[in-house]
């Protein structure tokens, strides 16, 4: 079975690591009017809404300027552009890795590239994906946990919210409630977790469960392929 190996500085040679930390940038490569999906929420309310490059690119200024005046947006006004098809005026700013195209790890078939951007605090929860991932971290960090695909599957109670698929944990393993998920408890010390700063690569196998914090605004790329 493949298991997760974080690549330290594998990206570092990226022009997005200096292009896209000025927004004005990815603005002109972009478009100010393409459309792009976000999720409202910082932690998977299931809502999702959709704006304009231009309009996220406007909260995002927002967001940082707050920051900086030590003010805070709520939670439940949290915008994370999560899980979008990597424009193509970016394509040429990043390298999709060799493994996603040739047989070294797979069949070599890309299936899709992805763009996520958002503020400090936005999470992907506790899930698999059918593909084999690179995760490629470009601007801020982030912290990943990560879980087996042999792990016992009943300690994770899986798609038991009305937003959640079966490939989603209903348990928030940043701090898990044992109270009302007491088998989680059971695989607690399966947990791997690891910390992405911009240049870093992860890859996370197929079906290996995985959350996924950004500690500060962030921008990442994922080659998902088969």
């Amino acid at each position: 079975e493949q298991t997760p190996v974080l690549l330290k500085q594998a990206c570092i040679e990226f022009k997005a690591l200096n292009n896209w930390k000025d927004f004005d940038y990815m603005l002109q490569a972009v478009g100010p009017d393409h459309p792009c999906e976000v999720e409202l929420g910082a932690y998977n309310s299931g809502e999702r809404l959709t704006l304009t490059f231009s309009q996220y690119i406007d909260y995002l200024k927002l967001w940082i300027s707050m920051t900086e005046k030590g003010e805070a947006i709520p939670d439940d006004q949290i915008l994370y552009m999560a899980q979008n098809d990597l424009p193509a005026g970016l394509l040429d700013d990043i390298e999709i890795p060799a493994a996603c195209q040739d047989d070294s790890l797979g069949a070599g078939k890309l299936y899709n590239t992805m763009l996520w951007m958002g503020p400090a605090s936005t999470v992907s929860p506790l899930h698999f994906d059918p593909l084999d991932n690179f995760l490629m971290q470009i601007t801020g960090s982030k912290s990943v946990w990560l879980l087996p695909r042999s792990v016992d599957s009943t300690c994770l109670y899986s798609g038991q919210s009305h937003q959640e698929q079966s490939n989603t944990s209903a348990v928030d393993v940043r701090k898990p409630d044992l109270e009302k998920y007491p088998l989680f408890a059971k695989i607690q010390d399966e947990i791997v977790t690891c910390h992405l700063e911009p240049g870093d690569m992860l890859y996370i196998p197929a079906k290996w469960w995985h959350a996924v914090q950004s500690n500060e605004m962030s921008i990442s790329v994922n080659a998902w392929w088969r």
